[in-house]
């Protein structure tokens, strides 16, 4: 066999899935709300699911966060969420530039704090959302 040329293209794979590290709001506080930033171009989706946990070892069944700003459906200290992106038409990819979790710092007070994370939590930025 003779072969002039050959070009090998990566295989464009129409779905894939992110699940964060596990996020503690820290001893007494509970997640509230996630919200996220992401350009969807024709033909992608993203779906946001979290899941929380009182102990960090028994976690509650995923559930669909509908929309950004929405709150996570079950109380816990802590939270992780997983991001499933698809694409229809093989060249548009979904982007997810950003992801906020909400948290109550002191549930006896209800003092709000936020916590910003990237998707891949490697960069983290807080305030306090006084």
């Amino acid at each position: 066999m003779l072969v002039n040329s050959a070009h090998v293209a990566p295989v464009f794979a129409a779905s894939g899935a992110f699940t964060s590290c596990a996020l503690d709001a820290g001893s007494g506080n509970v997640w509230q709300t996630l919200a996220w930033q992401a350009d969807l171009p024709a033909n992608t989706a993203a779906t946001v699911q979290a899941r929380t946990s009182i102990d960090g070892i028994n976690w509650s069944a995923w559930n669909t966060v509908a929309n950004s700003g929405d709150a996570v459906a079950a109380v816990g200290q802590f939270l992780q969420y997983q991001l499933l992106l698809s694409s229809l038409d093989g060249t548009n990819t979904p982007q997810v530039n950003e992801v906020t979790a909400v948290r109550w710092s002191n549930v006896a007070h209800g003092h709000p704090h936020f916590d910003a994370r990237c998707a891949h939590c490697d960069q983290h930025t807080h305030g306090d959302g006084n």
